[in-house]
């Protein structure tokens, strides 16, 4: 049994402008890292987000045609990934066992 446990959130969102990340940075204030490389924000934080629904809603009105943004959320306790896939026209989720979510990682020396 692992001794890991709780929630991991880590997020990439490609293509947004000066402008609609001067919008999400305060919605992003208090997670525990939030950056903005010019193209790209990125997004890691360790606990439970209730808003991430909203946020992930407003991510993609933001997105320009053709971009994507990620979302993924580990969940320890619950032992399951839920990758989450924003474009412009939705927000599509997949969740997997995290057992299954690395196999080519898995070996046995």
């Amino acid at each position: 049994m692992s001794s890991r446990s709780g929630v991991k959130v880590f997020a990439q969102f490609f293509g947004l402008g000066q402008e609609a990340w001067q919008e999400l940075r305060q919605d992003l204030r208090r997670l525990d890292e939030a950056e903005y490389d010019g193209n790209k924000v990125e997004i890691m934080h360790e606990g439970r987000l209730p808003q991430l629904p909203a946020l992930m809603e407003r991510v993609r009105g933001m997105l320009p045609e053709g971009k994507k943004g990620y979302v993924d959320v580990i969940d320890q306790d619950a032992g399951v990934l839920s990758r989450y896939v924003i474009t412009r026209e939705g927000v599509e989720c997949k969740e997997l066992p995290l057992d299954d979510a690395v196999p080519a990682y898995s070996w046995s020396g």
